[in-house]
């Protein structure tokens, strides 16, 4: 055999594939929501690591929804090299009819911009059934929507054709124990 084919592995390829953030009503939110943006649109929303959708737990749905509004709001897109700019632009304004699909009764959130710039994109109440949620957009645009049971955050993070990773936000290591195995 020649060398090369005594080396041969088996190697796992990630095509368009982004990760899920948990956020359980016992965590800390306002930190989740922090690390959120610093992992959602990091290197613009174009890595593998970058967060793009987000489960939220329904008692702190809203505030941590308000949360994510307040601070994207308060972001800056613009030349890179900028002192005050927060992350470049990838996106356009006409860009957002077609990532919305046909969901255009959702609410959004874009953070500052100049012109027709749109630098980054959140979407709240997106259905985990929908193509939005399992789009393969490479950029900063993040999907959040919300569940009940643990049981329910783990058969949506399953459910997605595109997770690279998943970030559990909780102050219970017993619930991070019980979820570990069943998420794939």
């Amino acid at each position: 055999k020649q060398w090369y084919q005594r080396r041969v592995r088996a190697v796992r390829v990630s095509h368009a594939t982004k990760s899920s953030m948990v956020v359980f009503a016992n965590s800390d939110v306002d930190t989740a929501a922090q690390t959120l943006l610093d992992k959602a649109f990091a290197a613009s929303g174009q890595s593998c690591a970058s967060i793009s959708k987000v489960l939220v737990q329904s008692p702190v749905y809203g505030r941590f929804s308000n949360i994510l509004r307040e601070r994207v709001a308060r972001l800056v897109a613009g030349p890179p090299l900028d002192g005050c700019t927060d992350m470049g632009v990838t996106l356009h304004k006409k860009d957002v009819p077609r990532l919305l699909g046909g969901n255009s009764h959702l609410s959004f959130v874009t953070s500052q911009s100049k012109g027709d710039a749109l630098p980054c994109m959140v979407v709240f109440g997106v259905q985990p059934s929908s193509d939005l949620w399992e789009s393969k957009v490479r950029g900063p645009v993040l999907c959040v929507t919300e569940f009940r049971t643990a049981k329910e955050a783990t058969a949506l993070v399953n459910h997605s054709t595109r997770n690279s990773g998943v970030s559990i936000w909780t102050e219970k290591n017993s619930l991070i124990m019980q979820l570990v195995k069943p998420i794939q």
